[in-house]
């Protein structure tokens, strides 16, 4: 539902803006939809085969992912909050796996 949503919400919020953004990186976000697309159903491919608390939690580490990548590409600080939380997420999933 949140496709239909931002289908009709940015074009009536954003319409003078909306038309210069999609023409410079339309390839850019074509791709960030399809994978966005392919993850969410490898997600739900996951869940299939196995126990949900795991896939969920291993799934979580898509958070410390998308901290590095901000960090390394977008030069966003990656402050000592940053490095907890990723240590809080890592700790997690490995207490899921030993099943602690």
């Amino acid at each position: 539902m949140n496709g239909v949503v931002f289908l009709v919400w940015i074009p009536l919020g954003c319409g003078d803006r909306l038309r210069p953004a999609l023409a410079q990186g339309w390839r850019n976000q074509l791709w960030g939809g399809v994978l966005t697309i392919g993850a969410y159903g490898i997600v739900l491919w996951c869940y299939t085969l196995g126990a949900v608390a795991p896939v969920a939690a291993l799934r979580e580490t898509s958070v410390v992912f998308a901290a590095l990548i901000g960090a390394r590409l977008l030069s966003e600080p990656f402050g000592r909050r940053r490095v907890l939380a990723a240590m809080i997420v890592a700790a997690g999933v490995i207490m899921i796996s030993l099943r602690v």
